[in-house]
This record gives structure tokens, C-alpha cells and sequence, in this order.
């Protein structure tokens, strides 16, 4: 299953990039194009292999759709580790290019950077990334451990680099509370865990120190300055 994603998600994403630069469309709406045409094709594979009539699809779409953090087995824990541990180092070595691919492309361009290279070496570690969390999470749950927690990071400071450890710091806190509250009280992980992270959003939105809803009925904007 591991690699049947990777090598259906990389062909999205590698899609969506071809859109983004050949239409009018941007690469978000593509990507969310391509990802979901990507599951639904997976589903329609899946409903053909399997026999409806003793519930095994219904089991099945459960487990892809929602994931089951604690029946991976031991190789696959691994390939996750494997992922993980290769996604921060060749992170670590792109974080300039990848900064300044993200702020100001133009400025990339003209000190010969090579921000197309680095743009799709990004785009491969989110699907390696999403693919591997898609094996525990499930597919749907997957990608909001991928996107709140940095949102939440994003209410507290304008720094990247904080930001960055903070939005790791919440998808960790998320994971380690949901895996305990979900195991304990006979819930879902998968969704224990994005509803945790949530709830971390929702503070942030409310509490945070960065445009925060509570911060700015105390600090008009037109009191600024």
C-alpha cells in the first residue's frame, strides 16, 4: 500500500506542477484536484478486490480512510522512521533555498537559484510524508496533522524558524494525547488526534500572540502606531 501511494501521489503532485505552469490554474487547486481524483480511483480499485457481501470493502475503506495507528506492524514503522528521519535531513539541507523559493522566487531566480528544483523537492517530501502518515492517520486525517498544527504555530509568532518548532511541538503533543485519550476511551485515533490538534487551533486563534482574536479586540488596529 506504501508503495502503491507513493508512486500514485507522486504522479499527482508531479501533475498538479505541470498544471499550475500550463493554465490559469493555481497549484493548490490542482493538487486538491489530482489527490482526490487519486483517492477515488484507489476506492473503485479497492471495491473491485475485495467482496462486499461480508463487509470486507467496508473494513477496508475504514482502515485507508481513517488509518489504525496502533496495528502497524513493524516493517512499516520503520519505512515511517526511514521517511521521517530523510525528510529533516534533506530539509535541513534546502531550508535557505526553500525560504526564499517560498518569499521571493524572483530574487531565487536572479542569483542563479535553481527555486524549480527546490519547489519539487519539496513537493516530493510532502507526499513521501503525507504517504506515510496516510499508513497511521488514514488518508483524510493525514493531511490536517500536516496543515493545523502549523496553522496554530502561525497565531503565536512571525518567525519561521519558531514557527517551525512550534508547529512540531503541537503535531506531537496532538499525537501523543490522541493516541492516549483514543486508546483509553475506545475512540478512533486517527480523528482523537486531529480533534486535539484542533482544539490547539482553536486556542491559538482565540489566545494567540499574532493577530489573535482576544489580542486584537485589545489592541485595536487603528490604536497601532
Amino acid at each position: 500500500m506504501i508503495l502503491g501511494g507513493t508512486i500514485s501521489g507522486l504522479t499527482a503532485v508531479y501533475l498538479s506542477m505541470l498544471v499550475s505552469r500550463s493554465t490559469m490554474l493555481r497549484e493548490d487547486t490542482s493538487l486538491a484536484t489530482f489527490y482526490v481524483l487519486s483517492l477515488a480511483l484507489g476506492i473503485l480499485l479497492l471495491s473491485i478486490g475485495t467482496n462486499n457481501s461480508d463487509g470486507d470493502f467496508a473494513e477496508e475503506l475504514l482502515h485507508i480512510l481513517f488509518g489504525n495507528a496502533l496495528e502497524i506492524g513493524h516493517s512499516t514503522l520503520m519505512t515511517i522512521a526511514s521517511i521521517s528521519t530523510g525528510s529533516i535531513i534533506i530539509f535541513a539541507l534546502i531550508y535557505r533555498l526553500l525560504v526564499l523559493e517560498s518569499f521571493d522566487p524572483v530574487f531565487l531566480l536572479s542569483v542563479g537559484g535553481r527555486g524549480a528544483f527546490v519547489h519539487l523537492v519539496f513537493m516530493t517530501l510532502v507526499v513521501l510524508n503525507l504517504i506515510s502518515g496516510a499508513t497511521t492517520l488514514g488518508t483524510m486525517m493525514a493531511i490536517g496533522l500536516m496543515t493545523v498544527p502549523g496553522a496554530a504555530a502561525r497565531m503565536w509568532t512571525q518567525d519561521l524558524g519558531v514557527a517551525i518548532a512550534g508547529a512540531i511541538g503541537i503535531a506531537i503533543i496532538s499525537s501523543v494525547l490522541g493516541l492516549l485519550v483514543g486508546h483509553h476511551a475506545s475512540l478512533p485515533l486517527g480523528p482523537t488526534i486531529i480533534m486535539i490538534a484542533g482544539i490547539i487551533f482553536v486556542f491559538s486563534v482565540l489566545f494567540g500572540r499574532q493577530n489573535g482574536l482576544i489580542q486584537r479586540f485589545r489592541h485595536p488596529a487603528h490604536l497601532n502606531g
